[in-house]
């Protein structure tokens, strides 16, 4: 109610504050969900470039790998890895496209591809993000 002093009431500020929370929480939860996705984003390109790395690495240094084995080599790095709100556990069912290795001579190069699916992602419409890493070792 008006008081002739231009003052609220009790009543009608409780009123005020529960309309200003109901306008700012959905925006403050869809913030906080994008972060939660960001963090895994992350937590699997970290997983994705080790994995890249060490098979690119056991290849340089064990030349009797072959391209099946450093797949599989680092399909199961990829795996193993993760944290219990990160699982990867679907990496690997198709190993001739997610991972691409190339032995030469003279270099080892892995190739690592990932399609992340997010959570929270079909809110901004990115329901997938494409992870890919690459790594190039000397072979000893």
């Amino acid at each position: 109610m008006w008081h002739p002093t231009g003052a609220l009431s009790a009543t009608e500020e409780r009123g005020q504050s529960i309309l200003e929370f109901a306008l700012t929480f959905p925006v403050l939860l869809m913030m906080l969900l994008a972060i939660v996705d960001f963090g895994r984003a992350i937590d699997a390109l970290i997983i994705v470039t080790n994995a890249t790395r060490e098979g690119a690495r056991h290849a340089s240094v064990d030349p009797s790998l072959t391209v099946s084995d450093v797949q599989s080599l680092v399909r199961d790095q990829i795996r193993g890895s993760g944290t219990n709100i990160t699982t990867l556990s679907d990496f690997g069912n198709d190993l001739a496209n997610e991972v691409q290795v190339n032995i030469t001579d003279d270099s080892v190069t892995v190739i690592v591809t990932y399609d992340f699916q997010t959570w929270f992602g079909g809110i901004v419409r990115l329901d997938t993000i494409r992870i890919q890493k690459q790594a190039v070792m000397p072979v000893y």
